[in-house]
């Protein structure tokens, strides 16, 4: 008889990711293992990510709808005015740019990928989006012009800011800052 490898024929092969008859060392103990990732649940690691992963897509949803938002801007020679659906929780009408964004006006932002807007319907936009890993509320307040009203007052330009810690019932774009916000900065958003 030929062996192939070391074994006899009749021999079967060894068994991979398994540790003599156990579970390989990176598994938990208990149930299929291949029902189980084994850093779920245990690793504060892939926490913190999923975390900061749920932060940065909110974000740069609100980056994108900015950049949606602009190009409506220049489409509609320079104002804001009909970009949402006045007094309406239905679909914005900047909808209408491809952004691969949910817009919606009047109502709450409920996930990543929906973005809550407001506008005075001339020179000012506000935008929201929840981030429902860390319970965060990021805002992007973008103003043509200087507004005496918008978030207690602002000049001209655009401003990031984060309510952290609250339901998603409460991440709504408007012209009043929330009470638990962040003071509006430029130059990017802030820490949580």
């Amino acid at each position: 008889m030929s062996t192939e490898q070391g074994r006899l024929p009749s021999e079967p092969l060894p068994r991979r990711g398994r540790t003599r008859g156990r579970l390989h060392p990176d598994r938990a103990s208990s149930g299929p293992a291949h029902h189980r990732h084994p850093a779920r649940g245990r690793d504060p690691t892939f926490l913190t990510s999923s975390k900061a992963a749920n932060e940065t897509s909110a974000q740069a949803n609100l980056q994108v709808a900015l950049t949606g938002a602009d190009a409506y801007w220049t489409q509609a020679e320079q104002t804001y005015s009909g970009i949402d659906v006045a007094g309406s929780t239905t679909v914005s009408n900047i909808s209408e740019i491809d952004t691969n964004v949910n817009y919606v006006s009047g109502t709450n932002s409920t996930g990543l990928n929906v973005v809550s807007l407001w506008t005075d319907g001339s020179t000012s936009i506000v935008l929201a989006a929840y981030a429902p890993g860390t319970r965060d509320c990021w805002f992007i307040i973008d103003l043509k012009a200087a507004s005496s009203t918008v978030w207690g007052g602002l000049g001209s330009g655009t401003y990031y800011a984060v309510d952290p810690g609250i339901p998603a019932s409460e991440c709504a774009a408007a012209g009043i800052a929330p009470s638990g916000a962040s003071t509006p900065q430029t130059g990017g958003f802030p820490s949580a």
